[in-house]
């Protein structure tokens, strides 16, 4: 198993949003103190504007540098572009090992499988996923990524 994360999505947060750095922070800690699955430890994948053009606007990836608050649920922060490059990184990082027939996950927080091709939604400014994942993968990777968000496990 390969587990795809990065240090730095724990660097943010907004106070009293329910999206919380604490999730990934103590996933990492039980995941690394158990013995019974050997782990790979993997990092993002740096991501280029052209991937990230496939699933957004050029509009979009401007504004994530605009220093001013989404929506009422959805927080500017600083560097927050970055961390939703990483975070998209990790998906095709995993999506990758999968397409290989290898066993991974990707362990990062939002920003990601919410947003819509023109703007960040809830907690999430770029879509994980749909940068590579051909159309027929996509509903399925989706459920996928739903299903196993870290938030059900702590």
């Amino acid at each position: 198993m390969t587990i795809i994360t990065d240090d730095h999505c724990t660097s943010y947060s907004s106070p009293g949003h329910p999206e919380r750095p604490e999730r990934i922070a103590k996933t990492v800690e039980k995941l690394r103190g158990q013995t019974e699955l050997p782990i790979r430890w993997g990092q993002p994948a740096r991501v280029e504007d052209s991937v990230l053009l496939r699933a957004h606007t050029a509009e979009h990836l401007v504004r994530l540098e605009v220093p001013a608050d989404f929506d009422g649920d959805t927080p500017f922060l600083p560097n927050i572009a970055d961390y939703a490059r990483a975070s998209v990184g990790a998906a095709l990082e995993a999506l990758k090992s999968a397409r290989a027939g290898q066993t991974a996950f990707s362990l990062m927080r939002p920003p990601g499988h919410h947003a819509i091709r023109n703007r960040a939604m809830g907690p999430l400014r770029c879509s994980r996923p749909w940068p590579v994942a051909p159309i027929e993968l996509q509903s399925m990777i989706s459920t996928c990524i739903t299903a196993t968000e870290p938030r059900r496990f702590c």
